[in-house]
Formats: C-alpha cells, sequence, structure tokens
C-alpha cells in the first residue's frame, strides 16, 4: 500500500482498536515513512500495558527520527471513572504507568509528541473539569491534550444513551478552553503557531456546536484528502460512512481505486463533529474558512 501511494503524505494515522497489538508496528511505520515521506505520526494508545507501549513507541522513534510521533493516550477520567468507561477494573492506573514512562522517553527523543485524549460522555461529563486540571497540573504535564465528545454520526452508528446535550456540550468546550493557548503552543513549538492554533480551536469548536444543535456550518472535504483503510482492506472516505470497496481487488493500489471509482469527487451528505475530518476540512479550504467567517458574522449581527 505505501508502495503504491508514489506521493506525500501530510499525516498518517494508526488507530484500531489497538495499535500495539501488532508487533509489527514499527515496521509499518517504517514502510509508510520510507515511501510516501510523512510528515506526522499519530498513534492514539490505550496504554494498558506499559512494557509493549514504551518497547514500540521507542523502536519507532529509532527508526523514524525525522518525523514529529504524535503518541495520545485515552485518558477518559480520574480513577473509577476512567475504568467505568474503558471497562476494565484498573485501567487507569495502567494508563497513567504508561504516560509516566513515556515522560521519560520524551526526556531523549525530541521528535515524540505526548498526549492525552478524553472521549466525553454521559459516564464522565460531571468530572471533565477535575480531569482537565488534574492532566493539566501534573509534573509531567503533556503536550496537549485533545478533548472529543461522544460524536453524532451518520446513520445509525450513534449510541444516543452516551450523548451529552448541547448545552452540556457548550459546557465541554468552554472548559477545553480553559489551557487551550497552552497546548497550542507546546503542540506547535512557539507563540505564533500558538495563537493561530488557539485560534483554529475556537473556531473548530464552534463548527462542533453548531453541528451538534443540527446546524452544519462547513461542508467536508474528505473524499478529497482522506482515506480511511481498515485491518482486512475495505477502504472508507471517512469511518462514518459505508465502504467503497476493497483495496485488495485493486493491488493494493490506493491511487488506482481512486482513479478507478472516481472517489474524490463523491458529494457526502452528512456533518459530524469528527476531529479527523473536521479539521482538515476546515483549515486546508479558503472556501470553508470564509463560510465559517460569515456564519460567525451572522451570528454577532443577530444578537446585536
Amino acid at each position: 500500500i505505501a508502495k503504491n501511494l508514489k506521493s506525500k503524505l501530510i499525516s498518517l494515522l494508526i488507530s484500531g482498536g489497538e495499535p500495539t497489538l501488532r508487533k509489527d508496528l514499527p515496521q509499518i511505520c517504517k514502510t509508510f515513512c520510507n515511501y510516501c515521506n510523512i510528515k506526522k505520526l499519530y498513534l492514539p494508545l490505550n496504554g494498558h500495558n506499559k512494557e509493549r507501549t514504551i518497547k514500540l513507541v521507542e523502536e519507532i522513534l529509532r527508526l523514524c527520527p525525522t518525523i514529529q510521533i504524535n503518541v495520545g493516550l485515552s485518558i477518559d477520567g480520574i480513577g473509577k471513572i476512567h475504568d467505568t468507561q474503558r471497562g476494565i477494573v484498573g485501567s487507569f492506573d495502567k494508563v497513567m504507568a504508561s504516560y509516566e514512562a513515556l515522560f521519560e522517553l520524551s526526556k531523549r527523543y525530541k521528535n515524540l509528541k505526548r498526549g492525552v485524549i478524553t472521549t466525553v460522555t454521559r459516564i464522565n461529563v460531571n468530572q471533565l473539569q477535575d480531569l482537565v486540571n488534574h492532566i493539566y497540573n501534573l509534573p509531567s504535564r503533556p503536550d496537549y491534550h485533545d478533548i472529543m465528545v461522544c460524536r453524532i454520526q451518520a446513520g445509525s452508528k450513534t449510541d444516543r444513551n452516551l450523548l451529552i446535550g448541547p448545552d452540556e456540550y457548550k459546557n465541554v468546550l468552554n472548559i477545553a478552553n480553559k489551557y487551550a493557548y497552552f497546548y497550542a503552543k507546546r503542540r506547535y513549538n512557539g507563540l505564533i503557531p500558538g495563537v493561530i492554533g488557539y485560534l483554529r480551536h475556537k473556531m473548530i469548536n464552534y463548527i462542533y456546536l453548531n453541528v451538534y444543535k443540527g446546524r452544519p456550518i462547513i461542508k467536508c472535504k474528505a473524499p478529497e484528502i482522506i482515506r480511511v483503510i481498515e485491518a482486512d482492506g475495505r477502504v472508507r472516505i471517512c469511518e462514518l460512512n459505508e465502504e467503497v470497496g476493497n483495496i485488495k481487488n485493486y493491488n493494493y493500489d490506493l491511487n488506482k481505486m481512486n482513479r478507478m471509482l472516481n472517489l474524490s469527487s463523491k458529494k457526502p451528505c452528512c456533518a459530524c463533529t469528527h476531529p479527523c475530518f473536521v479539521v482538515p476540512s476546515f483549515s486546508r479550504y479558503p472556501s470553508n474558512i470564509a463560510r465559517l467567517c460569515k456564519s460567525i458574522l451572522i451570528d454577532k449581527i443577530a444578537k446585536i
């Protein structure tokens, strides 16, 4: 797959399930580095096995020294709240052990960015403020803390019992804003990039809140810039929609599959709060930026 792409990738996200269950994960990452000249690699991990997590992450850092490697550990609450949401007793202690071990690893590898990823549901929404403060006040403070609200998905894929209400969502976004500028500076390496990152954070939150209320602001560009490849070869233009085919049937050539099925021209008819698709759809397209600014201006005038 990597060899057939023959193109530069801005970023590669290897998710799951749990990526560290693959013993060949470092070799997979190295292969994409060699053939696709990726700039950033994202690894969202559960951190339940400290030894395996650190061993594999360190090998990836060693094999791919020229790219930024972002390792985000899922931390959904403090103590029992995290255990309840993850469904595993003792998982909070395990992930925190991995978190501290990653901090020690970051002292030796400057291309490692350490993150925390929190998914907000009805289970943990009332403890979110405490969790955000707890993470920020750790001596081993992370480079970023991404707060994801259990998202509205296309079709029937949403577990409505986990969703929070629009008013709660607005409060969650306000909590996320508390340390957003601090994390933006660390994540993007500097004052000016931090300011730009913070402004983008605020604008994207505006998009999220409106989608959550049933009011989409921007047009999704996922078909043009993103592909999701499942473990069995199925390909989607986004992970919330049905598969469009299997890459095995195209000799593992994503470009060939794209041409034959004309995937880039597909028009999604849904709106979601999934950052993997919302963020690039907004950040890389001036038309969406203009559409967003117009909406914000109209809302401001309406309030006046």
